[in-house]
Order: structure tokens, then sequence, then C-alpha cells
């Protein structure tokens, strides 16, 4: 059978229409060929045996962090408040850089206007000296 999801590899469908399939997130149809093409080969249910037994792990896993870990020391409660008052800090730096960055450039085109008005000046003055 050609697989019309996942990627056709051999025959077989993919590991992600194998991962799909243990989620439960196929089409009837799908559900019903993979299953079918499970029964037949081995290879495939040993590869959706393997992906079952990563989820059933990364869930133990999950369920022990959660279970020995201390919650954070000030709690939940101030998080958006504190997230809001970096997010608006990192706001203020940016527009206290951008604001320093437009003076430096002012101050740097004002020397360079007087380098060149004295530039012209002192050439002027060689090539037409006064009189």
């Amino acid at each position: 059978m050609k697989w019309t999801f996942g990627r056709v590899r051999n025959e077989h469908p993919s590991p992600s229409a194998l991962l799909l399939a243990i989620e439960g997130e196929l089409s009837a149809k799908e559900e019903l060929a993979v299953n079918q093409h499970l029964q037949k080969c081995w290879e495939c249910r040993a590869q959706s045996e393997k992906l079952r037994e990563g989820i059933l792990q990364y869930m133990a896993y999950h369920d022990d962090l959660s279970k020995n870990m201390d919650p954070p020391p000030a709690g939940w409660a101030g998080f958006p408040y504190r997230l809001h008052s970096v997010a608006a800090e990192c706001l203020q730096h940016t527009k206290q850089v951008r604001l320093v960055s437009f003076v430096a450039l002012a101050r740097a085109l004002a020397i360079a206007a007087v380098l060149v008005l004295a530039a012209y000046l002192t050439v002027s003055r060689l090539v037409h000296p006064p009189a």
C-alpha cells in the first residue's frame, strides 16, 4: 500500500505517522491503514513500541520531576507583573541606547561640519591670500 500521509519509506508508514497513530491523531481511514500494516509488519510494530516506551518514560520522568521539584520561592502570583516590568525595562534601555546613538551621531556630524569649514577657509586663504 502506498501511504498518502507521512513519508513513504519502502511501503512503511513514517515514524511521524506511527506517532500520530499512537496519539490517536489520524483520521479513521489512516488509523485503519496503519493498524493493518502493524499487524503484518514486525519492523513497524517494534518501532511503534519504541515510540510508546519513549512516551511512557517521558511521562514518568515528568511526573517524578514535578513531584520532587520545589515550588518557586515567591510562587507564580507575581510572575506576570515581573515579566512585564522586565520587558518595560528592556524597552526603556533600548530607547536610551537609540537616544545616545542619535546624540553621538549629531555630535560627529557637527564636528565634521566644523572641520570641513575650517579646511575650506584654510584652502581659500592659501589660494586667495588677503591683499
